[in-house]
């Protein structure tokens, strides 16, 4: 896995040191100069710890526990990924999308059409929406792949997409000893196998 580099303006230039915003960048700060402080890991964690009892907002709680060790990053994604779109804002996302529409404009990326809108600003979305719950609602959609559920095979179509099932190639994990397509053991087995040791 790739690891994500801080930006320049964001390095501290102390070994042992991090960047703290002062005002956090969730609460509305900037990156201004004026509210970016070096502080080491230890005062970093201790004023995450003080903006949590004061604010109560999760991003606090979350650099804090993870900054002084009580919890690994890990930990720190899963529990982000359950406390973060539950809590957050419409005003919130709004900004966080337009970030990124002005991020992607910058790199020379260009937006989806739809990029920002939500149903209620467009009406091919708002007919998309509303076709979709019919659609969920008659027991015609219900997940990706549904649109070949319930179509009538020929007993041949049927036997060849047996054998040709049965034929593939297969891969044996070594740490479970599963024996999988090899697009599978990609993504599940091998080096991400749950049964890994070590």
């Amino acid at each position: 896995m790739r690891k994500r580099r801080t930006p320049r303006k964001f390095r501290s230039s102390k070994a042992g040191y991090h960047i703290h915003h002062i005002i956090p960048i969730h609460m509305g700060g900037t990156d201004t100069i004026d509210n970016i402080i070096e502080l080491s890991i230890t005062d970093h964690a201790e004023a995450h710890r003080v903006l949590y009892e004061q604010y109560q907002n999760w991003e606090d709680y979350l650099a804090w526990k993870t900054l002084s060790g009580q919890i690994t990053h890990l930990e720190a994604t899963k529990l982000a990924q359950s406390l973060g779109p539950k809590n957050r804002s419409k005003e919130s996302w709004d900004i966080a999308t337009k970030k990124a529409i002005e991020t992607n404009k910058k790199k020379g990326y260009r937006p989806s059409w739809n990029a920002g809108l939500t149903k209620d600003d467009h009406p091919a979305l708002r007919d998309a929406s509303e076709r979709g719950k019919l659609h969920m609602k008659e027991g015609r959609i219900h997940c990706i792949g549904d649109h070949h559920r319930g179509n009538n095979f020929s007993d041949d179509h049927k036997k060849n997409l047996s054998t040709a099932a049965k034929n593939r190639s297969k891969v044996t994990c070594e740490h479970c000893d599963k024996e999988v397509i090899p697009q599978m053991y990609t993504r599940w087995h091998g080096e991400n196998c749950k049964s890994r040791r070590g």
